[in-house]
């Protein structure tokens, strides 16, 4: 189990990156990475995505591993030397639980400023396999604080979703659309009603 926290004590969401230390073992993939391209990168075993509630409990066979804990690039990461050692070793034993507490801070002043991704595909665009809710806390975890929607030749709207997460607070969507002409390229145009 997972949990992320502001210095102030206030869970937030986050990306947790998890690592075999010595080897992995047998490993069940998720439908993401079995279907997909999406495996981790670095030879990292998972990478989960952490709503505003900012945990999660994540099964894994019973081994060694290197957690760690980011929020893009205006946080810090956890631990703070996560870049150099991988993380912060932890043993799972069959059966049993192991809860790790991480603490991340705004590190970068970004008041008047937003980050967004104005090119963003998920389910409705023919060259995606990634659900709403996955892209929305994929980018909620990497910093961000716009999405806009813009899968191909599809209006789609990410507001239901971040609604449902309870994450109206932490990101916002515009709806938008990438045109897709044979001859002229791709357009995106935002923002655009449904």
């Amino acid at each position: 189990t997972v949990n992320v926290k502001t210095p102030a004590g206030a869970p937030t969401p986050a990306r947790v990156v998890i690592a075999c230390a010595d080897g992995c073992p047998e490993i069940t993939w998720n439908s993401n990475e079995r279907d997909s391209s999406f495996s981790p990168p670095n030879g990292w075993l998972r990478l989960i995505e952490l709503g505003v509630d900012g945990t999660a409990t994540i099964p894994l066979p019973a081994g060694d591993y290197t957690i760690s804990a980011n929020r893009g690039m205006t946080w810090s990461t956890w631990p703070a030397d996560a870049t150099e050692t991988g993380g912060t070793t932890i043993t799972v034993t069959a059966g049993g639980t192991t809860t790790v507490d991480a603490e991340i801070a705004k590190v970068v002043d970004t008041a008047g400023a937003l980050g967004a991704d104005f090119h963003v595909h998920a389910m409705a665009s023919p060259d995606s396999q990634v659900a709403d809710r996955d892209r929305v806390l994929d980018l909620m975890a990497g910093g961000l604080d716009v999405i806009v929607s813009t899968d191909h030749d599809a209006v789609i709207d990410f507001a239901p979703t971040i609604a449902a997460l309870g994450a109206g607070t932490q990101i916002a969507s515009i709806i938008g659309s990438e045109i897709t002409s044979a001859g002229f390229g791709h357009i995106n145009a935002f923002p655009l009603a449904i």
